[in-house]
């Protein structure tokens, strides 16, 4: 029933997105109009965010969503994404930084899930943190376990009710603000390929957000279809940083 109700979500969600893309070509790049039409699509690619990750929240409650696993140099796909993560901190005037304790690592992963958790916490990293801040992204190979770390200057006085909540079980709380569902989300894909999310004090202040993946490879490495259509494939970025991206 739930899969039905996100699907009718998305049939007028995908109309509107077509209405955008033909405003976007009837308005000049230095047209007033333009700026309204950036801010309209941006807005769309937020709502397409909540509507997915409520969605995909629901699906692997219920065992629908399956990881496809193949080997993958994790370094070189965070990488990537964190030369987008640049971008960012011009926009939001935050400053950014990227470490890696490795050059090369090899490992069993779904790319997409991955991709998604990383931007989930570089999002939400940047939203936490005010104007002249810091955020900080880590890759850290510990040979039998890797993890993804962000630390920002953003506040951690919520932390408390985000584990109350997660101990509770209650991932739609009404007492969770839709804020928090990045985090119920990403916990449950680093689930999903065996391993687990973290909210904690950052050393230095701020706030620090792990997610530990176990190291493992693939005999048979043959190619898989990811687990999201093609249409979130091609937009991934837009979506997931939809919050900071304008």
């Amino acid at each position: 029933m739930c899969d039905n109700i996100f699907h009718d979500m998305k049939t007028p969600l995908s109309l509107m997105y077509m209405n955008i893309q033909l405003l976007e070509k009837l308005c000049d790049d230095n047209d007033n109009v333009f700026g309204h039409v950036k801010s309209l699509k941006n807005n769309w690619f937020q709502i397409m965010k909540m509507v997915n990750d409520a969605s995909d929240s629901l699906k692997i409650m219920s065992g629908e969503i399956m990881p496809v696993l193949k080997n993958h140099d994790i370094i070189k796909l965070i990488i990537q994404i964190a030369e987008s993560a640049k971008l960012l901190s011009g926009r939001k005037n935050v400053h950014f930084t990227f470490k890696c304790d490795a050059e090369k690592k090899i490992m069993a992963i779904d790319k997409e899930i991955v991709e998604r958790i990383t931007l989930n916490l570089l999002s939400n990293a940047y939203k936490r943190s005010p104007e002249g801040g810091e955020v900080t992204l880590e890759a850290l190979d510990y040979k039998s376990m890797f993890v993804i770390k962000t630390r920002d200057d953003g506040s951690s006085d919520d932390m408390e009710k985000i584990w109350r909540t997660l101990n509770a079980g209650d991932a739609f709380g009404p007492d969770i603000p839709k804020s928090y569902l990045w985090f119920f989300v990403v916990r449950q894909l680093a689930g999903l390929i065996g391993g687990d999310a973290l909210v904690q004090d950052g050393a230095k202040g701020g706030v620090e957000t792990l997610v530990t993946l176990p190291v493992m490879l693939l005999a048979d490495d043959s190619p898989s279809r990811g687990m999201q259509d093609s249409f979130y494939n091609d937009n991934i970025f837009q979506i997931e940083l939809s919050d900071d991206y304008y």
